[in-house]
């Protein structure tokens, strides 16, 4: 082999060398990027699958706002039928409520903001129990409905209900721990009407004011 042929097989076997090496810097490259390929395709999956997660909490969110609007729309339609109603109850009442509940009778927005207070809930009881034991039966039933309706507005405020009204029914077994005797009642004895009923605090399970029954 002469020197010129010497010198191509040199630069042969540099070149298959260089090329050897380009190989495998190709294939580290070529793996490094199926690598990162494979990492982004997975965090793209999961950004898909937090946008349905999203999207679906999206749906849940708009269906629990329409819920909300359209109960909102029926206790505020409900309230102002109330407001309509109280206009027609007694001064005497109206004016020991206008200093712990309504402070401005004839305005909507302090009728529903004043009965939304918790310390309302005592004193309109109170008032309604006052006309139904002096005989103003419709004065009291006008304002039941109406500490009904406060109740729901205090206990809407929260997750879970603060106060609930006190359940009895005829012919239960007169219980003083939930229960006092109204007008015409004996000592002992199973409940034969029930003139107003209690509530209690949910939250500490105290009777704020027991159901007034006559006992029979």
């Amino acid at each position: 082999m002469d020197e010129h042929e010497t010198l191509t097989a040199r630069r042969l076997n540099k070149a298959r060398e260089e090329v050897q090496e380009l190989r495998g810097r190709l294939k580290g490259m070529l793996s490094k990027i199926d690598q990162r390929s494979k990492k982004l395709m997975s965090e793209i999956e999961g950004l898909r699958a937090e946008n349905r997660r999203l999207e679906q909490e999206k749906s849940s969110l708009q269906g629990t706002l329409k819920r909300v609007r359209e109960q909102s729309a029926q206790r505020f339609e409900r309230g102002w039928e109330l407001f309509q109603r109280y206009q027609e109850v007694g001064a005497h009442a109206r004016q020991i409520l206008q200093t712990g509940v309504f402070a401005h009778e004839d305005d909507f927005t302090s009728f529903i903001c004043g009965g939304a207070q918790p310390k309302s809930l005592a004193t309109l009881w109170d008032v309604t129990n006052e006309c139904m034991r002096s005989g103003r039966r419709e004065d009291a039933e006008i304002l039941w409905d109406i500490f009904e309706y406060c109740v729901e507005l205090v206990n809407s405020t929260k997750e879970k209900d603060i106060y609930a009204i006190l359940q009895v029914d005829e012919g239960d077994q007169f219980d003083s721990d939930f229960q006092t005797e109204g007008p015409r009642s004996r000592a002992q004895g199973k409940v034969i009407e029930v003139y107003l009923r209690g509530y209690r605090n949910n939250y500490n399970g105290d009777v704020i004011r027991k159901s007034v029954v006559r006992v029979g």
